[in-house]
């Protein structure tokens, strides 16, 4: 799962380009609205069925936008049901039908900064940097900015570099990105979670530990102040970055806690098989062992080694919260 909060960025509006006939438009836009919500519910096989249906009838009328559109959004749904394979399948798919369009497309920016997430989640941050670049590229020179997508792409570029041990441009990507998200949505709104929590894995990674407290704190509580029915996946995944920064400033207890709740909030949202489960587990597995608990720890990583045989495709990182799923 990712951190992705308000922000669902198969827009909508991509339907607005050349249309069959009403009654098949609308059919296929009841179909599409219904599968996003299904998987934003977390019930993606019923989703994956109403998404299927909608890339059939665009197919069918050679509506390319909307082929491009249903595609990348059965890419997010395989990539939070834990199957990254086929997502991957899916959001390529994607590009190749968008490919030829303006690099302003919409469809194309979804499509790209979908990728790159997943590479990210697939611990591949050096493929996942090119597309961000060329999109952060594309969003900063269009007519009239986005800057709430430049925001997203700066975090998720800043990201990039964490994973691969380089800080200084991420410091400076995520402060711009906070400032905008801040101008423009003010201090305490959700979406500021994701530059946040991003800021926190920095200073982690660069094992600035005290400073990493306050912008995860923050973060942990501007997110629990949300409905929690529409945020327990987020909250894991909060969860877990938070008993990191927890752990590594010595305050076990607190980081203890919140990984034993990381574990159960995933597992309540997305269910026992899923890789958000196996990174919480060997989280939590990791703190246990470093305060003496062995035999617990070695079974807890148990458990997260026999579910990872079981996926189609994900890499764990089994003592650092993995950065990448907190968009």
């Amino acid at each position: 799962m990712r951190l992705k909060l308000l922000l669902f960025l198969c827009g909508g509006a991509l339907l607005a380009g050349s249309a069959p006939g009403a009654a098949a438009q609308d059919d296929n836009n009841d179909n599409l609205a219904e599968g996003r919500q299904l998987s934003r519910e977390g019930r993606y096989a019923e989703a994956r069925v109403r998404l299927a249906a909608a890339l059939r009838n665009a197919q069918r009328d050679s509506d390319t936008r909307s082929v491009a559109m249903i595609l990348d959004c059965l890419g997010v749904n395989e990539e939070d049901s834990g199957d990254y394979r086929q997502a991957e399948t899916y959001l390529n798919h994607g590009l190749s039908t968008i490919q030829p369009y303006s690099p302003y497309e919409p469809a194309l920016i979804n499509l790209q900064t979908h990728l790159a997430e997943l590479y990210m989640a697939e611990m591949r941050p050096e493929d996942a940097e090119p597309l961000l670049r060329r999109t952060l590229g594309a969003l900063r020179r269009a007519a009239s900015p986005d800057w709430l997508l430049v925001a997203r792409a700066e975090e998720d570029l800043a990201l990039t570099g964490v994973m691969q041990h380089r800080y200084d441009e991420p410091e400076k990507l995520l402060r711009h990105s906070q400032g905008l998200i801040e101008g423009q949505l003010g201090p305490a709104n959700p979406r500021l979670t994701n530059s946040l929590f991003a800021f926190a894995a920095l200073l982690t990674a660069e094992h600035r530990y005290a400073e990493a407290v306050a912008p995860a704190e923050r973060g942990w509580q501007i997110l629990h102040s949300m409905n929690l029915s529409l945020a327990k996946a987020d909250l894991a995944t909060a969860c877990t970055a938070l008993s990191t920064v927890y752990f590594r400033v010595g305050r076990t207890g607190e980081a203890l806690s919140m990984a034993r709740q990381a574990v159960d909030l995933a597992e309540a949202v997305v269910g026992r098989n899923h890789p958000c489960v196996v990174r919480c587990l060997s989280n939590y597995a990791y703190i246990l062992k470093h305060m003496g608990r062995k035999d617990q720890a070695k079974e807890i990583q148990k458990r997260a080694d026999a579910i990872s045989k079981t996926l189609p495709a994900v890499v764990v990182d089994g003592n650092t919260v993995n950065i990448a799923a907190l968009h």
